[in-house]
């Protein structure tokens, strides 16, 4: 597989289990089915300011990613795209989870974060 990212050099791997996908404006949950049918072994998946993904692509990354052991989705402004539906899909699907990230997503309810 060859990934090329704006001007750096190509990168090749086999069987990537880190995944960054940093500062995207638009997430969308088609290109992240593209993403999860190419990447299938995540272990570390890090949306660190990316916008735009939905509950939808929480409930792919469970179903897909299951033996997820980091996920960052620290958020960057007021984006709800995502609900505790999505959060309660990622805990009750990645049980080898040690990490989760959700700093400024205020629209979580207490009762999910629990």
């Amino acid at each position: 597989m060859k990934i090329i990212c704006e001007e750096q050099k190509p990168v090749y791997c086999l069987n990537p289990t880190h995944l960054e996908i940093l500062h995207y404006q638009s997430l969308s949950d088609k290109k992240f089915k593209c993403i999860v049918h190419l990447f299938s072994n995540i272990l570390h998946l890090n949306l660190n300011l990316s916008i735009g993904f939905s509950d939808k692509i929480l409930k792919r990354i469970a179903k897909s990613y299951s033996n997820l052991k980091y996920l960052n989705l620290r958020k960057r402004y007021d984006d709800r795209l995502i609900t505790d539906k999505g959060l309660y899909a990622i805990a009750n699907s990645c049980h080898k989870l040690e990490y989760l990230n959700i700093s400024y997503h205020k629209e979580f309810s207490l009762f999910t974060v629990i």
